[in-house]
């Protein structure tokens, strides 16, 4: 008798889910959903009634693989449009997943049945329906990041018409990119790119725990989806690392008293930092700012930098953060210098106050911080004439600190340092904040009325390089706050506005005026930041790829070109080096008799001790 129930049973479910699947689009799934779950409750209650309960799995069984295996092609098809359904880029809102708990509770239940269905056959590929759900789960993640991309970013209606702001912490007005600024540093996406990434993860973390009840293949179908995101290839747009790098910049300088609110929103956004494969052009991009914040005191919390420090440090590892830790602890001990300086000085002076001896007296406030070449950005250093004062005070300084660590060097770096100077224009006083080589540059025209050219300016500043005073006068004179006057005397029509040439001849405008009394006059960077990054990757780069390969090899003493560039790819994690870059080191280590060809078999290396 069961032979024949089970037939059939076979055949009557195999008609009538080809029927009712016949009919349905995607976002009706759930009828069919609760369907085939009446249908399993009807089947078990009918065991119970009249077959003996050894049957009962026999039944499932058929009942299962006719109504969930036999179409999981078109369930799975169907759970495509249906997950649209229930969240969308182009529709969401705070509130929306909140609302659908009833379609989240359906997709469980499909999650469940397909789980049923596969544990029939575990070992059988074609019945991994619950791993086919996470497989179309991950390409819907990917779906929805790619629609980020597309300037169909995630908008929140209920905040849409407010500030951004208030979002990422941008409570002070954010200068327009200057036209030599590295892309490393200036996107107007990436409040909104960030913010919507942030967004899903947010939401798709609620649809794992909702419907796959966190189950670990979900789970990582999740960081695989989002790993796919953050990695993908943009051209003509700015890839996640450089925006999320400027993000962290945004909300580090911006006005979050709560400092509870900043670390949520920083942990937040390190979450995203986990996916990336890139993790070295991130930090070394991240240092670029790091040292603009701290040199030019825009951080606004110095807790906070320690602890995204920290976060990287707890995913990477000591020597991946070992630059940032050293920047940060360089600025804690040139606080401790500084303030030995000064009081070093007021010793000076009251020396000289009992002698009478008023030439020493010193007539600016001066600071200097001491940081350690190893751990900062590398900067390139500009010859310039320093004022008499600040000579004055540099000398002291040098002295002084030679005195006490005379093992060590200093150098001066004069493009990063910051200065405020006082003005005085038409009976008005203003204070200008600058930087070091445009305030040498502006006190070459101090007491100056009469047009000086280009050159004048080259030879009174001291600053050899062409290109880069041309950016600074051009910070001076061609902005909406210029203090200098540009006289163009060449004729030449086709000449390019507000581009400075060595032919150009400046003066102090007598008449400057300015609503407040205090501001900065920013500047463009002088260094191309992008050239800059590129090169230092590819240099630490291949050091990290020699590295790993001499460490494998000398514990592995003979490996085939495949296995060794499978066992380099799976020991680095900071970044995904391909198999062109691979060659190029081995052959590299070649030429330098660490690896050597094997004579009998060219496939294989052997290691040179």
């Amino acid at each position: 008798f069961e032979t024949h129930y089970l037939t059939a049973t076979r055949e009557y479910y195999q008609n009538w889910s080809a029927m009712t699947l016949f009919d349905l689009k995607g976002v009706e799934i759930v009828k069919y959903i609760q369907s085939v779950q009446n249908v399993l409750v009807c089947e078990d209650n009918r065991v119970f009634l009249y077959l003996h309960m050894n049957s009962k799995h026999k039944v499932r069984r058929e009942c299962l693989v006719q109504c969930m295996y036999m179409h999981r092609d078109r369930i799975m098809d169907m759970l495509k449009e249906f997950l649209f359904d229930i969240f969308d880029n182009s529709q969401a809102s705070a509130s929306m997943l909140a609302s659908s708990g009833e379609k989240l509770s359906h997709a469980c239940a499909l999650f469940q049945l397909c789980e049923q269905t596969q544990s029939l056959e575990p070992d059988n590929v074609e019945f991994q329906m619950a791993t086919k759900m996470c497989a179309v789960f991950r390409a819907y993640i990917f779906t929805l990041g790619e629609k980020i991309f597309l300037d169909e970013g995630i908008h929140d209606n209920t905040t849409k018409n407010k500030a951004v702001d208030n979002t990422v912490g941008l409570s002070s007005p954010v200068p327009e990119p200057a036209k030599h600024s590295s892309s490393v540093i200036n996107h107007v996406r990436e409040p909104s790119t960030v913010e919507s990434i942030l967004r899903l993860m947010k939401y798709i973390s609620l649809m794992v725990s909702s419907i796959f009840r966190e189950d670990p293949s979900a789970i990582q179908a999740m960081k695989d989806g989002f790993t796919a995101v953050v990695n993908k290839d943009t051209p003509g747009k700015p890839g996640v690392v450089s925006l999320l790098v400027t993000h962290l910049d945004h909300l580090l300088k911006s006005k979050i008293t709560d400092d509870a609110e900043l670390e949520n929103c920083l942990r937040k956004s390190m979450d995203i930092f986990s996916h990336l494969t890139d993790k070295d052009l991130f930090a070394e991009q991240y240092r670029l700012l790091l040292a603009k914040r701290l040199l030019n005191k825009r951080s606004s919390s110095f807790d906070a930098e320690k602890s995204v420090v920290g976060m990287m440090k707890m995913q990477c590892g000591n020597q991946f953060t070992s630059s940032l830790e050293g920047m940060l602890g360089d600025f804690i001990l040139a606080k401790d210098t500084q303030s030995a300086f000064d009081t070093h000085l007021k010793e000076q002076l009251s020396i000289n106050e009992q002698s009478s001896d008023t030439h020493n007296v010193n007539p600016i406030e001066f600071s200097a911080l001491v940081l350690t070449t190893g751990f900062w950005p590398k900067q390139r250093n500009r010859n310039i004439i320093y004022p008499l004062a600040l000579q004055t005070l540099k000398v002291k300084f040098d002295e002084w600190y030679r005195s006490s660590n005379n093992l060590r060097r200093l150098q001066w770096i004069s493009s990063l340092g910051e200065v405020v100077l006082k003005m005085k224009v038409q009976k008005r006083d203003f204070e200008i904040t600058v930087t070091t080589l445009q305030a040498i540059v502006l006190m070459v025209f101090d007491n100056e009325s009469e047009e000086l050219s280009f050159e004048c300016v080259r030879n009174r500043s001291g600053l050899d390089d062409v290109e880069a005073l041309k950016r600074v006068l051009h910070s001076l004179a061609c902005q909406k706050i210029s203090v200098l006057k540009l006289i163009k005397t060449d004729s030449n029509s086709s000449r390019v506005n507000n581009k400075i040439e060595e032919s150009d001849v400046f003066q102090f405008d007598m008449f400057f005026s300015h609503k407040v009394r205090k501001f900065r006059i920013a500047m463009a960077s002088l260094d191309d930041l992008d050239v800059a990054v590129s090169k230092t990757m590819g240099e630490e780069r291949g050091h990290h790829i020699d590295a790993c390969i001499v460490r494998i090899m000398k514990s592995r003493k003979t490996m085939t070109h495949n296995q060794l560039s499978s066992e380099v790819m799976t020991h680095i994690a900071t970044f995904s080096p391909d198999n062109r870059l691979i060659k190029q080191r081995i052959e590299s280590l070649i030429e330098r008799e660490y690896l050597e060809r094997d004579r009998e078999d060219s496939r294989f290396y052997k290691y040179m001790p």
